[in-house]
């Protein structure tokens, strides 16, 4: 509707400027020049999903929280890593000078021996009660570490469309300010030459210069607006050149119809609790608490196993074997041991203080809690996002109605205009008001916009 509204904007203009009073003078005045919005610098141009691909791939913040989703898989493994034995391979020296006690408790005085030991072994050390709860908590944490990413994926993401529609915006009203300003200066240019010949005040004259400086200067706001909220869109995009200035490839603002009234019907507030990463995360986080706990009780109910394997030759390294200078035959021999212990290990500070399984509850109860807030804050988001849609969607209607009215007064005021019944002033006024509705038209879209992704979001959507 806006775009058909701006080709008839152009034909009235250009039918007064070409029919009017004082069109053959003004084809002869030249236009101040307009400040340039891409001066010294390089313009890139990116639409929507461009934006939404790079800031979900090189956002760095997005990149931090992937580390550390890789970190938390390590982790995991690290954990599962109790059911792997130890190999060992090696060489054992035993020297004994003095005395030794034999089995039935009798010592033998004035011993001289030695052993060697050269092979492999195998041991095994299982503590399954710990091992396995570390195990799932460490998944746990694993689970919790992917909603952390998507909750800060869909942050970032959204960050980046909330700027971008600004820029956008910015990019439009700049262009709105422009046809302002080129109108405004025409005329009052054209009021110059009817105050030279007396058919004007002066006073009128100098209200419509002072309206041009005005527009200028709204105009070189815009400017720096559109640089500004160009270099916050690069540091969300991690686009490191200095020298470009990152502009909207789709000029005009159009309102973009995102969510569903039918799912919006169904329960806002459900939708969230049961699909926000961040209450995921924290669910994650106690259920990683529990299974810790877990560990201290009833993984003291299952035993440990101890199995230690060796496998090699032994003898002594030394002297002759077997107490027998003439035999040198058995010097080594190959020797097989096996040592195996079943058991279970109960700390007795467990059963005495708990001091460990308490310092867990409160770990529960804290993280319980970190729930609750975070659920306190989504209840406020998804209330202020639907309000905020809500309204801006009756906004929309109304700014509307508004840009059809003004459009038909603008037409009005030319005609009269052709016709000698309207002053160039009265056009005037017609023409700013127009393009500061439409201003307000593109603002009132903008914001309709960012309201349905806030939205979007805050109901449990991922980006």
């Amino acid at each position: 509707m806006m775009g058909k509204v701006k080709k008839n904007l152009l034909r009235v203009i250009l039918i007064g400027l070409l029919y009017g009073p004082e069109a053959s003078i003004l084809k002869s005045q030249p236009i101040d020049a307009v400040p340039d919005l891409t001066a010294g610098v390089q313009t890139f141009q990116v639409d929507l999903p461009t934006v939404l691909k790079l800031a979900g791939a090189d956002n760095l913040t997005i990149q931090e929280f992937k580390t550390r989703q890789d970190l938390a898989i390590l982790e995991e493994k690290v954990a599962r890593e109790w059911l792997f034995p130890e190999l060992f391979l090696g060489v054992s020296l035993h020297d004994l000078n003095g005395s030794a006690m034999n089995s039935d408790g009798k010592f033998f005085r004035e011993v001289d021996r030695n052993e060697l030991w050269a092979g492999a072994g195998i041991g095994l050390n299982w503590i399954p009660g710990e091992g396995i709860y570390q195990t799932l908590a460490a998944k746990q944490h694993r689970l919790a570490s992917g909603h952390l990413l998507q909750a800060r994926k869909n942050e970032a993401i959204l960050n980046a469309i909330l700027v971008f529609y600004d820029l956008q915006e910015k990019q439009a009203e700049f262009q709105t300010q422009v046809s302002l300003l080129n109108y405004t200066d025409r005329i009052s240019k054209q009021m110059k030459i009817q105050v030279d010949h007396g058919q004007l005040y002066r006073s009128e004259y100098l209200l419509a210069r002072s309206n041009y400086n005005n527009t200028l200067v709204a105009l070189q706001e815009v400017i720096k607006d559109v640089h500004r909220l160009s270099a916050e869109l690069m540091e969300l995009l991690n686009i490191q050149d200095e020298e470009i200035l990152l502009l909207s490839s789709v000029s005009d603002v159009v309102p973009v119809e995102l969510l569903d009234e039918q799912m919006i019907a169904l329960g806002l507030y459900d939708s969230a609790y049961s699909r926000r990463p961040e209450l995921r995360y924290h669910q994650t986080l106690i259920e990683a608490r529990k299974f810790e706990r877990q560990r201290l009780t009833r993984g003291l109910l299952i035993p440990q196993l101890s199995l230690t394997l060796t496998d090699g030759a032994v003898g002594p390294f030394s002297g002759v074997p077997n107490n027998d200078p003439t035999d040198f035959t058995g010097r080594y021999e190959n020797t097989f041991d096996i040592n195996a212990m079943v058991g279970w290990s109960i700390p007795l500070d467990l059963l005495i203080s708990g001091g460990q399984r308490k310092k867990v509850d409160a770990l529960i109860q804290l993280q319980q809690n970190h729930h609750d807030q975070q659920k306190n804050l989504i209840r406020k988001q998804v209330s202020q996002a639907f309000n905020e849609y809500r309204e801006s969607k009756n906004q929309l209607r109304i700014a509307r109605e508004s840009a059809e009215f003004v459009e038909e007064a603008l037409k009005q005021s030319t005609e009269r205009q052709k016709l000698g019944t309207a002053k160039p002033f009265e056009v005037f006024q017609a023409q700013e008001i127009y393009l500061k509705t439409t201003i307000s038209y593109q603002n009132v879209v903008s914001n309709y916009n960012k309201s349905q992704y806030r939205l979007y979001v805050a109901m449990g959507n991922d980006l």
